[in-house]
């Protein structure tokens, strides 16, 4: 997609986020384990929709983070 911004392991990410996300939640006995997973999952979608709709600002952030080592 774009330079050092692979879609596979976006998701991969993600995937990971949730499945902690939910074993946290049922360790904890708090939240709910399935509202937990569910966010873990889409708690970065909002790149994907930025890559997709708002192509020149995104290459522009992306661009900086690499550049300057910076967090998303």
């Amino acid at each position: 997609m774009f330079q050092n911004f692979e879609m596979i392991e976006f998701w991969k990410h993600s995937l990971a986020v949730a499945v902690t996300s939910k074993n946290m939640a049922q360790k904890s006995g708090g939240e709910s384990a399935d509202n937990c997973f569910a966010a873990g999952l889409l708690h970065d979608v909002g790149k994907v929709i930025m890559a997709q709709y708002c192509t020149d600002d995104f290459i522009k952030v992306w661009t900086r983070m690499q550049n300057e080592y910076l967090p998303f």
